[in-house]
């Protein structure tokens, strides 16, 4: 996995099951602090580059034709959140606080990128992420506060939240959050992922459990990882 002993973000390929060669893991220190921290991810259309800033420190951006290199030639992709336990737990949430972008809506086939069938389990409509959303897995929705949680503090969980819209890359977006990663420091797993895809799952796309943050196993995906339990190689 490539995994720091401390807590981390870092760019991950969803397909290969690895870091992003070039793009380094931030060192975190302990997330697992029972805070909210924020995260933002921002796309320069021009100049290619996909960057992120966690509690205002900034990571490694990734630059080039991100859709031919990790999306399957689509400039089309599915966003949202993962998340998983396995042999520890903690509670993992995401708020979604601000996204700037351009959609593509359900049922609409830009040219050269057919649309995937997307039957989801559960639908809802959240806040800040552009309109209706699937929820998959072991996630949850609070309306009254926002608040969608990924995996409840037990073991063997897996969830996710993915955007029945689609960002069309050939434009700027900018996306900001929250998330919380528990409370158990040393004792929790695994952490959470914001997800870029174009998996023919479309938004019912969901990775593997454990150290594979519900991400893993996700066609043609990138994926930011908060990882908080080390794995071994």
């Amino acid at each position: 996995y490539g995994d720091l002993v401390t807590d981390h973000a870092a760019w991950v390929d969803t397909d290969t099951y690895q870091i992003v060669p070039g793009s380094g893991p931030l060192d975190l220190g302990n997330i697992e602090d029972g805070a909210w921290h924020s995260v933002s991810v921002s796309w320069d259309a021009q100049t290619q580059e996909l960057s992120y800033a966690f509690d205002g420190q900034q990571g490694d951006t990734l630059s080039g034709d991100l859709a031919d290199r990790f999306f399957g030639d689509s400039d089309f992709v599915y966003f949202g959140f993962t998340g998983a336990t396995g042999g520890l737990s903690n509670l993992q949430q995401v708020q979604a606080v601000d996204l700037q972008a351009t959609l593509i809506e359900p049922g609409v086939t830009p040219q050269v990128d057919p649309d995937p069938v997307v039957t989801p389990e559960i639908v809802d409509s959240i806040a800040n992420m552009g309109g209706d959303v699937a929820l998959t897995g072991d996630a949850s929705y609070s309306a009254t506060t926002g608040v969608i949680t990924l995996t409840p503090d037990a073991l063997y969980q897996t969830g996710a939240v993915m955007s029945n819209q689609r960002i069309d890359l050939r434009d700027n977006f900018d996306f900001s959050f929250n998330v919380f990663l528990g409370d158990k420091d040393g004792l929790g797993a695994d952490g959470s992922t914001f997800v870029l895809h174009n998996s023919p799952l479309g938004a019912d796309a969901l990775g593997i459990t454990g150290g594979d943050l519900g991400a893993f196993g996700i066609a043609n995906g990138l994926a930011l990882e908060f990882d908080t339990y080390q794995n071994p190689d």
